[in-house]
């Protein structure tokens, strides 16, 4: 038995309104397929979605309140900081798991570094060659699963 749908995008709210039906469509649309089938608990799924689009309603109306007291400009400004914090985060801990796994102290099986922590694995396929320079690595496009 096969699980998962792949379909393409569409607007779940439009013009204020969410689109039940034809979201509820497209997630039963698998059982269509033979060995498939649709989604297991359709009001979960909707109400998920519902939680989703609430919270998004309610960071737009925070956001635009900061934009209200502060101005667009420094609200961009601060929202660049975060983006640019966030990327070194990542890049910084990218760099972290790269160097375990070119140091031996890992799991490699087919090309895939695998790192076993406490609470997670990391796996990691690079699409370069192996990275020699850790420290000027400025761009790397890795597998993350």
């Amino acid at each position: 038995l096969q699980e998962g749908a792949a379909f393409i995008s569409f607007k779940l709210v439009e013009e204020g309104r969410f689109q039940e039906a034809k979201l509820t469509e497209l997630l039963n649309a698998p059982a269509n397929v033979p060995g498939c089938s649709g989604t297991r608990n359709l009001s979960d799924n909707l109400s998920d979605l519902r939680a989703q689009i609430a919270a998004n309603r309610k960071g737009i109306g925070l956001v635009c309140e900061l934009i209200d007291c502060y101005g667009l400009d420094v609200v961009h400004a601060y929202m660049s900081h975060i983006q640019s914090n966030a990327e070194m985060a990542v890049r910084n801990l990218l760099k972290q798991v790269i160097f375990i796994c070119f140091n031996k102290r890992h799991t490699k099986i087919n090309g895939i570094c695998s790192i076993l922590g406490r609470r997670y694995m990391v796996r990691l396929k690079c699409l370069s060659s192996p990275i020699t320079k850790i420290e000027s690595l400025c761009s790397l496009y890795c597998f993350l699963s």
